[in-house]
């Protein structure tokens, strides 16, 4: 237990220490800066005793400017430069001896009382100096506060008249008194039991904010606690009939940042009352005590308070144009559905330019909401938010050519209808199936099940071949070609391509396939077959039957599918006709060649 209270000890005198020292110093540091002028003065030439002298009279306001034929003079003739209604007070030891409202002279009532601190600070340092040995003393136009024959401050008619006293002297009677029970309250400050007791008092109020900075600590997260648990049972969601203005999500957020910051705020309200409390506790910084308040809290709250009722109209502003453009844009959501599901129509415009018309729409309404809100914004005015507006201005018109061509090239293609989602086509070397259509890219799925992004840029540049849309009138036309020697009639060609095209499945009855002799070449005849078909997408599996299938009956016909290259060399075989066109009688070729059979 000896050990437990020991240490108990030992933090309580670090922490008020750790408080009281550097405010101890600071207090202090105004009186050595005075002294250290004092000297200057001294190293001049001036004596101690005129300094002191000069120096109470001109401080205390008792001095004139020197005039060309001087005469006798009363207190009230001093130039006076302003008046400070409420006063400096002069406190001692707690004790307030005078408060000095007059600026007399060029001295303000704050010099004067930093010089009476300081004059005071001298004395106290004096081994010889007596508190009982102050007194006043009268110099016919003024009542000096001496202590000995060093003068500490002098009170002036003027000075008794504004603190409403009848005379000068009965009020350095007064100051007088008040300033040796001030003296005396600081000399018991700074007894050893005096500061031990601020000690143990400091020790205290530490272990009683860390009790309170402890409960903080348990509340709070117990509180976030019940926010969360109350998401969807106590927490709805803000609707306008079906349109939902805050989710549950977004209202318990809310919540909780609000307790958060009363937190910090209840936070530091237990530091500033236990700062002041500290202070408080020793007498050397207890006159601080209210100032930690006055000059630090008050002025951040009013500084606070004041830009935010200051910003009010702008913020009511930019609430104002948020709300209309929100509400804008879902009235344009509504109209451009309606219009893609064919209830609203207008003449001239498709359903399938609803959607990224209402894109279009949309970004030009954020895009005047934002240009409505610019002036509004905290700091708009300044040259440095100007900067960097021009700064990204900019990087964006040197950084997004591409995008703009893309962007044009995206409202080009939505307008000219050249395909839809959906669609199989062709973009350049690229076949497959429109998956995705925006302002900047095209997606394509290819039948390797290869998905493509194609910029809007490269899209319109190319040529584009939309497969689906020939499904409006007969249909899809496939179309593939065989190349057969001269000795093969084209009648029985064309009914064996006709055949496979029919029993290829995907192609139409009606209308009817036919064939093409599209070439007659040196050495073949091309012949092509054209069918319809209804399923664009299926052109692959589609292409492949009907290959398969002429191969089957080009094969059951014993024709052979081939592309004969024929040289002049005439061996006496039979003429590339069909036999039926072959004629009795007639030679047979002579042959060419020397190596030709006789």
């Amino acid at each position: 237990m000896t050990q437990v209270f020991k240490f108990f000890i030992a933090v309580c005198m670090v922490v008020a220490m750790t408080v009281h020292v550097p405010l101890i110093a600071l207090a202090q540091s105004s009186d050595e800066n005075q002294k250290s002028e004092q000297k200057t003065k001294q190293s001049t030439g001036q004596t101690t005793e005129q300094d002191q002298s000069v120096s109470s009279k001109d401080l205390s306001s008792e001095s004139e400017p020197v005039r060309a034929n001087p005469k006798p003079h009363m207190a009230d003739d001093i130039p006076v430069t302003g008046d400070n209604l409420e006063g400096v007070p002069l406190v001692i030891g707690g004790v307030e001896i005078v408060r000095f409202k007059g600026t007399i002279s060029g001295f303000t009532p704050d010099q004067r009382v930093r010089a009476i601190k300081f004059r005071l600070h001298e004395l106290e340092e004096n081994p010889s100096f007596n508190i009982n040995s102050i007194t006043t003393k009268g110099t016919g136009f003024s009542t000096d506060i001496v202590a000995g024959n060093d003068t500490i401050f002098t009170i002036t008619d003027r000075d008794a008249r504004l603190v409403g006293q009848a005379s000068r002297e009965v009020l350095a009677g007064e100051c007088a008194t008040k300033l040796k029970q001030g003296l005396l309250k600081e000399q018991e400050a700074k007894s050893p039991k005096v500061i031990f007791m601020a000690s143990v008092f400091t020790a205290v109020a530490f272990i009683v904010l860390m009790i309170a900075l402890s409960i903080l600590a348990a509340v709070f997260p117990w509180l976030y606690r019940r926010v969360e648990s109350a998401r969807g049972k106590y927490i709805a969601s803000v609707k306008i009939q079906k349109a939902e203005l805050l989710s549950e999500d977004s209202l318990t957020d809310i919540l909780i940042g609000l307790c958060r910051i009363v937190r910090a705020f209840v936070t530091l309200i237990l530091l500033t009352v236990f700062v002041e409390a500290v202070l408080s506790f020793y007498p050397t910084t207890r006159e601080l005590s209210g100032q930690v308040t006055d000059k630090f809290m008050f002025p951040m709250l009013h500084l606070a308070l004041s830009s935010i009722t200051a910003y009010v109209p702008n913020l009511l502003i930019i609430i104002t144009v948020i709300v209309c453009a929100y509400y804008l844009i879902g009235f344009t959501r509504f109209i451009f559905n309606e219009i893609g599901r064919g209830s609203i129509t207008f003449s001239g415009f498709e359903q399938e330019w609803a959607t990224p018309t209402y894109t279009i729409f949309r970004f030009l309404i954020i895009a005047f909401a934002i240009v409505l809100m610019f002036p509004y914004l905290p700091g708009s005015g300044s040259p440095a938010f100007q900067q960097v507006s021009i700064f990204l201005g900019v990087l964006i018109s040197l950084g997004s050519s591409g995008a703009v061509s893309n962007v044009i090239a995206g409202v080009f293609l939505t307008y000219t209808g050249a395909f839809r989602l959906g669609d199989r086509v062709r973009i350049a070397d690229t076949v497959g199936d429109v998956t995705e259509r925006r302002l900047l890219y095209t997606r394509i799925r290819t039948i390797k099940d290869e998905f493509i992004t194609i910029p809007n840029s490269l899209v319109l540049g190319s040529h584009i071949i939309n497969y689906s849309a020939s499904m409006q009138g007969n249909g899809l036309v496939l179309h593939t070609s065989v190349t057969i020697g001269y000795d093969v009639e084209w009648r029985m060609v064309e009914n064996l391509l006709i055949e496979a095209a029919k029993a290829t499945a995907n192609v139409r009855d009606e209308p009817p396939p036919f064939v093409l002799v599209t070439s007659l070449d040196d050495f073949f005849v091309t012949h092509q077959i054209n069918a319809f078909t209804s399923a664009p997408h299926s052109m692959a599996q589609t292409y492949a039957d009907l290959h398969k299938n002429i191969l089957d009956k080009f094969f059951e016909a014993g024709v052979e599918i081939m592309s004969p290259h024929v040289h002049s060399v005439r061996d006496g075989s039979d003429d590339a006709i069909p036999s039926k066109y072959r004629k009795e009688g007639v030679p047979k070729r002579p042959s060419m060649s020397p190596y030709a059979r006789k």
